[in-house]
Order: structure tokens, then sequence, then C-alpha cells
């Protein structure tokens, strides 16, 4: 079974884990908190099946999604560089687009309307929330990553190079 780690579990990731789950309840979610008493919450209100004060959940995950707020996750990532082990980590910070896209595939989005431009530093009003052909790839391939671990299988958009190609 594929197995989520959920690092916070304040609103946001309990709130990421209890969506996952109810989208995919073949998912395993477990869960790490710096606060015992919120790790005794979750595991009580069966957000997560396990959870600990540490990071050691991470290491029987599949998957790693960061529910902490921002300020904490420049340590965070810090401390989880030596447990993560290859594994994919992403985040919920609400001051970037694509997390957000990550996180909803995660959770069982069936689509994601992705802004894409060519070269959006001369698009006329929304470039500088487009994603450029580059960053689109990067994204398509951490999805891909993403929802590999929680076993859904990713459905890649046809672009007019492949069909102008064909």
């Amino acid at each position: 079974m594929p197995t989520v780690a959920v690092v916070g579990l304040g609103l946001m990731g309990a709130s990421f884990a209890l969506a996952l789950k109810k989208a995919r309840p073949d998912v395993v979610v477990v869960g790490s908190d710096k606060n015992p008493l919120v790790v005794r919450k979750a595991l009580e209100r069966e957000i997560v099946s396990s959870a600990n004060t540490d990071l050691s959940v991470v290491e029987m995950a599949d998957l790693v999604m960061i529910g902490a707020p921002i300020g904490a996750m420049r340590e965070l990532f810090a401390h989880l560089a030596a447990r993560a082990g290859g594994r994919p980590v992403s985040d919920m910070a609400s001051t970037k687009a694509a997390v957000v896209e990550w996180a909803a595939a995660a959770a069982g989005a069936d689509g994601l309307i992705i802004e894409v431009h060519p070269e959006p530093d001369s698009a006329l009003s929304d470039g500088p929330q487009s994603l450029t052909l580059e960053g689109f790839d990067q994204l398509m391939r951490t999805l891909e990553r993403v929802l590999t671990a929680v076993g859904r299988p990713l459905a890649r958009p046809h672009s007019r190079l492949q069909m102008a190609s064909a």
C-alpha cells in the first residue's frame, strides 16, 4: 500500500491528510508534528494511522507532504534531508502555485488548470503567473512522481508540437 507522510498536522496538514484519506482510502497516511498534543489529537481523531513528534515516519513513506508554516520550512527541510532518502517531498506553502497543484493531484484532483506561456516576460497580462514551457515540463515530471507515489496514473496532455510532428 502506498504511504504518505504528512509533516505538520495543524490545519493545513490535517486537512490534506483527511482529503487524501477520503479520496484514496487505500493510501496509508502517517504524520509528524513537533507538538505532542497535536500528534495525540491527530491519532485520536484517526487523521493519521501513525504519528510521532520526530521525523521517523518519513522513512516509511513513499511521498512526504509538508504542512508546516512557511517560517518553519527552512529548518524542517534541513532535518528532512537526512531522512527523505530520495523520496519526493512537497509542501503546501501558499507562496507557490505549483505546490498547490502537486497537493491537489496527490489528494485526488482529476484535472489541473495550468497556465503556460512560451515567453512569460513578454506577455501582455498574465506573464508573471505563467509557467515557461521548461517549467511546465518540470512540473509534469514532479506530478508524475507524486501521483506514482499515491498509485494514480498521470494522463499527459497532448502538445501542439507533438501533434504537429505526428
